[in-house]
C-alpha cells in the first residue's frame, strides 16, 4: 500500500468515527503533514482520493470539508445472488429492486451500489469490489436481497457495517426483513369473497412453498375457507417461474370444465408466470370479466405484462428497502436480537404517488 493510501485510510477513519462530522472543515494540508508526518503532495493525493470516494469536498477558499452526506452514512450496498441461467428467464425480483432503489435515490440523499452474483465465493469480480468497499467504509449498510445463508462463513472483512437479509430465514445473527405471504393470501381471498366469487384456484411456485409444501397448502385451504370460499387441493397448482409456459396449460385445464365445477377466480402468486397464465385464460371460452376474476402478484413499482384483466396485489419493494435500512440503523445489540420483520401485501389502489413500470 502506498503512503497516500495509508493517509487516506487514517483521515477516512476520522470521518467514519465522527471525529470530523458532516460539514466540518479538515485541518489544512500543512497541519495534516505535521500530524501524519508526511509531505504536502502525499496529503494532496490522499485528499483527492477521498474526494473521488465522496467523503470530502475541496474549495479554493473554503478548505477541505466533510461532505453533508458521506458514503458511510448515505450509501448502501444492494447485494444480489446469481441469476438462474435458464433460457429466456430474467429475474423480475432483481429488476424490481433496482427500480425501487433508483426511485429512492432520486427522491432523497441516499445512494445504492449494486453487487451481483455474490454467493460467498471470492473469485467473483463484484465480490472483490464489495470487499474493498467494506474495508474502506464506503457503505452504511449491506442489504442482501436474498437469504445469504453463507454469511456466517463469509470472506468479507471483519466490519461493523450492519447487515440485513431479505429471506424467510437468515444467517445466524443477521436480521431478516421479508414479505408477508400469509397476508397476501388472506387479502386476495377476502377481496374475491367481497366481489361475490365462490371458488378459487391458485398458481404458486417453490418460492412461496419453501421446504414445507404441506403446511403451505394447508394455509391456503384454511384461509380460503375462513373467507367463505371453496378451493380444492388440485386447484392449488405449483408452476415453475423458469418454465412459465406451464402456467398457460394449467389455466386452460383449470377453467375448461362446466361452470359450476370450475373455479370462478384465480390467484397468481408469482409475477414470472402472470403473462402465460393470463394467456391461457384468453384461450378458453370464458368471458374474462364475468366468468373469472384474477388477482396477480407483482413487486411494485414493477408490474408484469398481463393479457387479461387482473387486479394487482403485491409488495412495495421501496417499502422493503426502507425497512431494511431502518433495521440496520438500530444499535448493534438490538440488531442482533431482532427477529423477522415483514411488510404487508398491498393492492394497487392502496398505493399513493406511484408511477408503475410495466415489464
Amino acid at each position: 500500500m502506498e503512503r497516500y493510501q495509508t493517509i487516506a485510510d487514517q483521515v477516512r477513519l476520522w470521518i467514519v468515527n465522527g471525529i470530523y462530522q458532516p460539514g466540518d472543515r479538515l485541518p489544512t494540508r500543512e497541519e495534516l503533514c505535521g500530524q501524519l508526518s508526511t509531505t504536502v503532495p502525499t496529503v494532496q493525493k490522499a485528499l483527492s482520493l477521498l474526494e473521488r470516494e465522496g467523503f470530502v469536498v475541496s474549495r479554493r477558499r473554503g478548505g477541505t470539508r466533510v461532505v453533508s452526506h458521506p458514503p458511510h452514512l448515505h450509501q448502501f450496498g444492494l447485494v444480489f445472488d446469481i441469476e438462474h441461467q435458464h433460457e429466456g428467464y430474467r429475474s423480475l425480483w432483481h429488476e424490481a429492486v433496482r427500480a425501487a432503489a433508483g426511485e429512492l435515490a432520486r427522491s432523497g440523499n441516499r445512494r445504492f451500489h449494486q453487487y451481483r452474483e455474490i454467493d460467498g465465493h471470492a473469485d467473483v469480480e463484484d465480490f472483490a469490489r464489495l470487499q474493498a468497499d467494506v474495508a474502506h467504509h464506503r457503505l452504511g449498510a449491506l442489504l442482501f436481497m436474498y437469504p445469504a445463508y453463507w454469511l456466517h462463513q463469509s470472506q468479507l472483512p471483519e466490519t461493523e457495517i450492519p447487515l440485513v437479509c431479505f429471506a424467510d430465514r437468515g444467517a445466524p445473527g443477521v436480521p431478516v426483513v421479508s414479505t408477508d405471504s400469509i397476508d397476501f393470501v388472506g387479502k386476495a381471498v377476502r377481496r374475491l369473497a367481497a366481489e361475490g366469487r365462490k371458488r378459487v384456484a391458485f398458481l404458486s411456485t417453490g418460492q412461496w412453498q419453501g421446504n414445507n409444501q404441506g403446511s403451505f397448502l394447508a394455509l391456503i385451504q384454511s384461509t380460503t375457507l375462513a373467507a367463505g370460499l371453496k378451493t380444492e387441493p388440485y386447484w392449488i397448482v405449483p408452476v415453475s417461474p423458469f418454465m412459465p409456459e406451464g402456467a398457460r396449460v394449467v389455466t386452460q385445464l383449470l377453467f375448461s370444465g362446466p361452470a359450476d365445477h370450475r373455479p370462478d377466480a384465480l390467484v397468481i402468486m408469482d409475477d414470472h408466470v402472470v403473462e402465460q397464465a393470463t394467456l391461457g385464460l384468453t384461450m378458453t371460452d370464458l368471458d374474462l370479466v364475468r366468468d373469472v376474476q384474477v388477482i396477480a402478484h407483482c413487486n411494485y413499482p414493477l408490474r408484469p405484462r398481463a393479457l387479461s384483466p387482473v387486479t394487482w396485489l403485491g409488495f412495495d419493494v421501496r417499502q422493503l428497502i426502507e425497512q431494511m435500512i431502518n433495521v440496520t440503523s438500530l444499535p448493534a445489540h438490538q440488531r442482533r436480537a431482532a427477529t423477522m420483520t415483514t411488510i404487508p401485501a398491498l393492492f394497487e389502489d392502496e398505493l399513493q404517488n406511484t408511477q408503475f413500470l410495466d415489464t
